[in-house]
């Protein structure tokens, strides 16, 4: 026991341990997953801008028809 305490002891005496790569999968993960959500909003906005300016065009043309009737 005393060995593994020696060895845990020499571990931290430069620091914290460098071993980034093991968390590189887990932080690629958490990226693909933000970014999924913010490519979901923006595609929502999009969508929700191309209805708008379709229902404006559409509501347009209606009343210059409707003024031309008239």
């Amino acid at each position: 026991m005393e060995e593994c305490k020696k060895q845990a002891r020499n571990l931290r005496k430069d620091g914290k341990p460098k071993k980034w790569y093991y968390a590189m999968p887990i932080i690629i993960i958490y990226l693909l997953i933000i970014f999924m959500v913010i490519k979901n909003i923006f595609l929502r906005i999009k969508i929700n801008r191309i209805k708008n300016f379709k229902y404006n065009i559409i509501k347009i043309f209606r009343i210059k028809l409707f003024d031309k009737i008239t």
